[in-house]
């Protein structure tokens, strides 16, 4: 549903362009409308298809017969050159909107914003595309050595064609597409490309890696020094650490600018970027920007996920092209069920297949615990009982007893929280270990209201121990928005913790260390027991329950295939499903694809 102040822009700017061209006829008026729905579902295009305008336009104003008359006023407009103060075949040309004409006949109207950097994405990558590097040359005309080559892939233990694939690729593309699902080995990719170029010769200064979220960038940079931590020869050692797509382009929150751009290229000859697949169509237009002619890129993702929040989906449609990319297949999660849920998802299996994965039950406390994929039906359940599924959950993953999570953090706050960084990242990665997901915000089974019930939960268990306060230590939160004065980012995960004098303070995981903040600094936050799908892009969780309900509102169907694989995905070892059959077959069923002019 669009907000108050969405539905009064659009229609202050349909005004304002009404008054200004003085082209604006009832036709144009509801394109205009159709246009900012379009961009809003991340569309960067709208196609100008008469049966696909029809039922857009019946949308609007509902009667059928006026729908087609406007239709029909909207293309005789078109061809008479009737808009022509509002709309130019040029994207680069400042006008309101961009008409597209393709070579296969079909044409595309956009906002002259969306059409220049879908025509600038378009161009960029077919161009990198189409680069090879011949001669089999590194950066600065360095031949490759194919007997180190040869070397390393002979000592590399456990490599198979597909990741050998991944990792020369890179050498003679100069765009590079790896795209896997979970447990395919994308971030092992990742630590072992970077340790094939050292051993080529490529200096760790010219390679670049980095992510859209912190918590992405951290996972990666653990991974990276983990795999440094078995080399003898400290010599041999690399040291980087991966850093958020943002920091990577000095951006400016004060100018809304990057410091890195077409006129101050990034120093890099390879540019390595994970969770490709959650960057919008601006993000990627500056990084694209940013990069000199001679560099690499490589981007690495899952092609089925959920599309980016912004516009656009430039992963998915890249890795469509079928070209310069290497798909992971072989997944290394052994004992884990999930992999074969994700598949049928993935593969449009149907609900039944789907749910034969799958123990049914009313209760997530099960005698195996090894790798749990069970269902329970939410057609068969009251709220009391939704709310002592909760209850269960909370005290399998954070309630009081022994060595409980409750425990720990009371530990700390007794032992102090200067005492030791080391256990306040557990916490942390504790804290982030299980987790509640929820197609919705809103709805019984909405994040926001099973949020208010494991809170409430939590503070009872605080209670128990005395502590009255709201905001009790432990309490995991993750940022709204990013905050570039903290330097924290849209998905970042951390604890609340009790400073001095009981001031409140969050702790985030800042590379080796933990970085404090006052909690009344922080510009947007929730407590975070549970979060939506699309804010669990880029992380991983041990244990999830997946929350799927019927849509609660006009206009928000987000039941959708990649909605259910990205949420099913998350989970590393044991699922809960909570949903009824109908829901999940809506899920199943509904595919999507974002337009673009030129994609």
């Amino acid at each position: 549903m669009k907000s108050e102040i969405e539905l009064l822009f659009e229609e202050k700017t349909i005004e304002d362009l009404s008054l200004l061209t003085g082209q604006c006829d009832d036709s144009m008026k509801i394109i205009l409308r159709i246009l900012f729905d379009s961009v809003r579902d991340g569309n960067l295009a709208l196609p100008l298809q008469k049966e696909l305008l029809l039922s857009k336009f019946n949308e609007v104003i509902k009667e059928s017969s006026r729908s087609t008359a406007l239709v029909d006023e909207l293309f005789e407009g078109l061809k008479r050159d009737r808009y022509s103060e509002l709309i130019s075949n040029n994207a680069e040309e400042m006008k309101p909107l961009v008409l597209t004409h393709r070579d296969d006949g079909r044409e595309f109207i956009a906002f002259q914003r969306y059409a220049a950097v879908d025509s600038r994405l378009s161009e960029g990558f077919r161009t990198m595309l189409e680069e090879k590097f011949g001669e089999h040359t590194l950066p600065d005309n360095k031949l490759i050595d194919s007997e180190k080559l040869k070397l390393f892939f002979s000592s590399t233990k456990n490599s198979n064609l597909e990741q050998e694939s991944a990792l020369v690729a890179p050498l003679f593309n100069r765009l590079t597409l790896i795209s896997g699902g979970p447990g395919t080995g994308k971030t092992y990719i990742i630590s072992k490309l970077i340790n094939l170029l050292h051993k080529l010769g490529v200096a760790e200064e010219r390679i670049i890696v980095g992510a859209p979220t912190g918590r992405a960038a951290y996972r990666i940079t653990e991974c990276i020094r983990n795999s440094q931590s078995v080399i003898s020869d400290d010599r041999a050692k690399i040291d980087i650490e991966a850093q958020t797509i943002h920091r990577i382009l000095n951006y400016s929150p004060s100018s809304n600018s990057f410091g890195r751009n077409e006129k101050v290229r990034l120093d890099a000859d390879f540019v390595i970027i994970d969770e490709a697949g959650m960057i919008d169509a601006f993000l990627m237009d500056a990084l694209l920007k940013a990069l000199p002619d001679s560099s690499r890129l490589i981007l690495i993702g899952d092609k089925d996920q959920l599309s980016p929040v912004g516009c656009g989906s430039s992963f998915s449609w890249l890795c469509d092209t079928e070209k310069n990319i290497v798909i992971l297949k072989k997944n290394y999660r052994m004992g884990s069920a999930v992999a074969p849920a994700a598949e049928a998802v993935r593969d449009g299996k149907k609900a039944d297949d789907l749910l034969s994965l799958f123990t049914k039950t009313k209760s997530i406390k099960n005698e195996d615990e090894v790798s749990k994929m069970l269902w329970i039906d939410s057609s068969e359940l009251n709220e009391k009982e939704i709310a002592e599924i909760l209850k269960e959950w909370m005290e399998l993953y954070f309630g009081n007893g022994q060595s409980s999570y409750i425990d720990e953090v009371d530990k700390l706050q007794c032992d102090g929280i200067d005492s030791s960084n080391e256990k306040i990242k557990d916490l942390i990665e504790r804290s982030v270990r299980s987790q509640v997901l929820s197609i919705y915000n809103e709805g019984i089974h909405g994040r926001r209201n099973l949020n208010d019930y494991m809170m409430q939960m939590y503070l009872d268990s605080w209670r128990d121990k005395g502590q009255r306060n709201l905001l009790p230590p432990g309490t995991p939160i993750i940022i709204l928005e990013n905050d570039y004065r903290n330097e924290l980012f849209n998905g970042d995960r951390g604890i609340i913790l009790n400073g001095e004098k009981d001031e409140k303070l969050a702790a985030f995981i800042r590379s080796d260390t933990v970085e404090f903040f006052r909690l009344k600094s922080l510009r947007n936050y929730e407590t975070g027991f549970a979060i939506t799908v699309h804010k669990s892009q880029g992380s991983e969780f041990e244990n999830v329950s997946l929350f799927i309900q019927e849509p609660f509102e006009t206009g928000a169907n987000l039941l959708t295939r990649k909605i259910l694989y990205t949420g099913i995905t998350r989970a590393k070892t044991n699922l809960f499903l909570i949903g009824n059959k109908k829901n999940i077959e809506k899920c199943i069923a509904g595919t999507t694809h974002r337009i673009s002019s030129y994609f």
